[in-house]
């Protein structure tokens, strides 16, 4: 059978988009919580695709928490076996890490909490508008790997997103979260306090500026980047009920 693996950082409700994306499919993804001991093992020809999600780790902090090293290895194996890969914050740093690129926090510590402008690059125009709001929630940035190519970048951060070949991508941001998602995040007074975060108003009145055009492109960048992936899964689905 045909598998979809999230690899996910938080235990909490999968309201966000990329599970909506996939549901609306017919296709249910398998969610795995490295974190809370659920063993990711090796990707195997079942895995037609893959995301990593963010989380509050630090990903050079695998000697903390071993199960990093593990989502590593996943990436890794991802990356080699070419199975579609989109990694999100922390997803995104993991493979950067993977592919011999520096992550970590900016002189001065700034950090993006909130919704902010980022801006595509030449390259970047073929996946995204030229100028896109988004939510984000970090700290730290990734290099761009070698072999691979800037996508977009914001005022505060230089690397937003970028591009593997044709079957990676690694976004600083947070398209896949749903106002019921960042909501959540409000909730932690921790995020607010690094220079460049937003508070709470400002937040709550970008998000209903914004987030319609931000689900639109990202409902549309799934369907362009995950069509073999529904495909393979669905056609799997139809031969196993048929078997």
């Amino acid at each position: 059978m045909a598998r979809v693996v999230l690899v996910r950082h938080e235990d909490g409700p999968e309201d966000d988009r990329v599970v909506e994306f996939f549901r609306a499919h017919g296709v249910l993804a398998q969610t795995i919580r490295p974190f809370l001991g659920e063993r990711l093992n090796d990707v195997d020809a079942s895995v037609v695709g893959s995301v990593i999600f963010g989380g509050k780790f630090n990903v050079f902090d695998d000697h903390e928490y071993p199960f990093l090293r593990d989502e590593k290895v996943w990436a890794e194996q991802c990356l080699k076996q070419n199975v579609p890969l989109l990694g999100i914050c922390l997803g995104a740093q993991v493979m950067a890490t993977v592919l011999g690129a520096k992550v970590g926090p900016l002189p001065g510590d700034p950090g993006e909490f909130g919704y902010y402008e980022i801006v595509a690059t030449e390259v970047g125009k073929a996946y995204l508008p030229e100028r896109l709001h988004v939510a984000e929630a970090h700290y730290h940035q990734f290099e761009i790997p070698a072999g691979a190519d800037l996508l977009a970048k914001s005022e505060l951060f230089e690397h937003q997103a970028f591009r593997y070949g044709e079957k990676a991508f690694g976004f600083q941001f947070h398209p896949e979260a749903s106002p019921s998602v960042f909501r959540r995040w409000q909730q932690d007074p921790g995020k607010y306090v690094r220079p460049g975060a937003q508070d709470r108003a400002k937040q709550d009145r970008l998000m209903n500026i914004h987030d319609a055009a931000q689900h639109a492109w990202f409902m549309e960048f799934q369907e362009r980047f995950f069509e073999p992936v529904v495909e393979a899964a669905c056609f799997s689905k139809r031969r196993s009920s048929a078997g």
